[in-house]
């Protein structure tokens, strides 16, 4: 788990980093753009002081200023990702650590191999939300011991027995998806 967003109201980890990497992306850039359409509109209105335009002056003024404050917000956000993304640790090591030099255990070298096992190898993709199995070999967890990450475990209740007042046994299945 890298860390827990109250604006997106969950927790952001390994499978669901790249998504909310680009949902703050996506966020600033949908700012700039509003704030290009108020530019557009502030520069082609014949300013004439009326009701009208006064209204449409406030709306402008508001709505910058709010797309400017939005953006001061996410941007550092952004850029603390893309840093900890480029280092392949969570907010949590980092916090944890006091920051992590290159080459420890989960750094792959570059930031290029960094980014890649986030975003995935095919560039047309790393724009879009997408998360591809990518059936890559198993990675450390960090506590020394080797776990593949393409089996995952899932739940299954056992079969009712006759005996009431019993709690059910669940069983764990390992179910290979790649």
């Amino acid at each position: 788990m890298d860390h827990h967003c109250i604006w997106v109201s969950n927790c952001v980890g390994n499978n669901n980093l790249k998504a909310f990497f680009l949902c703050a992306l996506y966020f600033v850039n949908l700012c700039a753009y509003q704030l290009f359409l108020v530019g557009v509109r502030v520069l082609t209105t014949d300013w004439e002081w009326s009701t009208r335009n006064t209204c449409i002056f406030v709306f402008c003024a508001v709505t910058a200023f709010l797309q400017i404050i939005h953006g001061f917000v996410v941007v550092p956000v952004i850029l603390w990702q893309a840093f900890m993304i480029g280092h392949n640790v969570t907010t949590v090591e980092y916090r944890c650590c006091r920051g992590l030099a290159r080459g420890h255990c989960f750094d792959k070298g570059s930031f290029f191999a960094n980014f890649v096992q986030v975003f995935g190898w095919n560039p047309l993709l790393w724009l879009l939300p997408v998360h591809l199995c990518t059936c890559v070999p198993p990675v450390a967890t960090g506590d020394a011991y080797t776990v593949s990450t393409h089996t995952p475990l899932v739940v299954q209740q056992a079969p009712a027995t006759k005996t009431e007042g019993t709690l059910p046994v669940l069983l764990l299945k390992e179910v290979a998806h790649c």
